[in-house]
């Protein structure tokens, strides 16, 4: 059950399915996009039940980042890398490196530099 578990965890931390879309559709159609996404997103919260703890929604909701990241919706990023935060951090090792990168970009574009020179040096 450890090894399923722990394949299980892998495959959640590189899943990009939302993150790899192009939205190339314009505006109104990116947006129905990110709705629908979300929509599974809270879908798939409710189906496995475990919040955060849960590796696959811990990875869904990182997947879920690069979406809003994609679409310049950086404080809602912002609001779920905060949420996803302890999370990852109790998980530690490539979990983190994710997080960090994540975080460090969203800083970037936000215009706090300084901060996310700071991360970019945790990883």
């Amino acid at each position: 059950d450890r090894v399923a578990t722990a394949f299980r965890d892998k495959a959640a931390l590189l899943k990009r399915d939302w993150t790899d879309e192009m939205f190339q559709d314009g505006e109104a159609l990116n947006e129905e996009r990110v709705a629908d996404i979300e929509a599974s997103m809270a879908d798939e919260l409710g189906r496995h039940g475990g919040g955060l703890n849960d590796g696959q929604n811990l990875g869904n909701a990182l997947d879920l980042v690069g979406v809003y990241m994609k679409n310049y919706k950086l404080d809602k990023a912002d609001a779920v890398l905060a949420r996803c935060g302890p999370y990852v951090s109790a998980r530690g090792g490539v979990w983190m490196v994710k997080w960090l990168n994540h975080i460090s970009t969203v800083r970037m574009k936000q215009g706090r530099h300084a901060e996310a020179l700071e991360m970019l040096y945790d990883l």
